[in-house]
């Protein structure tokens, strides 16, 4: 790889950092807004989790590595532990469900470890490298 595709791709990565600790600041912003009232409308106890969800499944089906779906793959599973949660679906509430999270990241680095191999072969042009990492 040369410097210049290196450099993007530091680039790529950092802008999308970026991008998702914003997103995910005003998120959780508004939903402590929501909790002691200080929004205009309510945000609900749907809205907010399908959110997330939502930022979960972009950020799985516009990855360009197995870390990114994975992470994105975590955060849509999280997005359904919240919903879970919060509507206390099957009674579930946020103090006996907290092993849902655990199955959430879990999945996601195994759908991480299970995609190194194809994203490497696709950068690669095809060969498979026997360094997976």
């Amino acid at each position: 790889m040369t410097e210049q595709e290196q450099g993007f791709w530091v680039e790529r990565g950092r802008s999308s950092r970026l991008f998702w600790g914003i997103t995910l600041i005003v998120l959780g912003s508004f939903a402590a807004l929501d909790y002691v009232g200080m929004l205009p409308w309510p945000l609900g106890r749907t809205t907010w989790p399908f959110i997330v969800i939502v930022l979960g499944v972009v950020r799985a089906v516009t990855a360009w590595s197995a870390r990114r779906l994975g992470g994105g793959v975590t955060l849509a599973l999280l997005g359904g532990w919240f919903w879970i949660a919060e509507n206390h679906w099957h009674g579930f509430t946020w103090a006996n469900s907290w092993p849902l999270a655990l199955v959430a990241s879990g999945t996601g680095m195994v759908v991480h470890a299970l995609a190194v191999p194809l994203y490497r072969r696709q950068r690669d042009g095809g060969v498979v490298n026997a360094d997976v990492r």
